[in-house]
């Protein structure tokens, strides 16, 4: 990856390229990190370079992540990460609602893998601090491949993976867009699951399309 640009803005206004090079503390209620770069691949004659834009937001507590990748050749992948969140292993319990509808849910134990599944929304739990974080994920980003949406469950921590593309090929000059939003609530043990799905069908900021009914969401 060759990164071409990065642009910070905080509460509205662009931060100087020249002071966030030297860095610091930037604090605000509304952050947007806007990165665009190219991702170069040599495993074919000629290179091919694909350009990548890379946008998170940080918007009165909800954090809200897109990618977009235009490919300006047909591109053969294996497989694509749009998105990775890395949750202490604090956290107990996960439940989904799928892209079909069905409701999930299920704990950390011995299993490698959880979940595995095209999701509308899905949310952790950490008991720790009885806090829980809800993924919600936009509707034309609900279907995916491969692995799908899951956890991995290891001895470092309980990472969430969105997998949207497998073995299949990029289409030159079409823009493919992955966009996720990550909500923060304090919750009751016995309360997480009903305090997330009111959370879902009470902010906004968490809504998908308009035309998905959020009752769906909540039965």
């Amino acid at each position: 990856e060759k990164v071409l640009s990065i642009q910070l803005t905080v509460d509205g206004k662009q931060i100087d390229q020249a002071q966030l090079l030297k860095g610091g503390d930037f604090k605000g209620k509304s952050i947007e990190l806007i990165k665009t770069s190219n991702l170069v691949s040599a495993n074919v004659e000629p290179a091919s370079v694909t350009p990548l834009k890379s946008v998170i937001r940080m918007n009165d507590g909800v954090l809200e992540c897109e990618q977009f990748l235009t490919p300006n050749e047909d591109t053969d992948i294996d497989k694509l990460y749009a998105f990775m969140f890395s949750w202490t292993t604090q956290t107990t319990e996960w439940m989904a609602k799928t892209a079909k509808g069905e409701s999930l849910e299920g704990s950390f134990g011995d299993k490698s893998w959880e979940l595995m599944k095209d999701v509308q929304w899905t949310s952790i739990y950490n008991p720790v601090y009885n806090t829980a974080a809800a993924t919600v994920v936009d509707q034309d980003s609900w279907n995916g491949a491969g692995v799908h949406h899951c956890y991995w469950n290891v001895k470092a921590y309980h990472k969430q993976y969105y997998q949207p593309v497998g073995k299949m090929t990029l289409k030159k000059d079409t823009t493919y867009h992955w966009k996720v939003k990550v909500l923060f609530t304090k919750a009751e043990p016995k309360q997480w699951k009903q305090t997330v799905k009111d959370l879902i069908g009470n902010t906004s900021a968490a809504k998908p399309a308009a035309d998905v009914s959020l009752t769906a969401l909540d039965q």
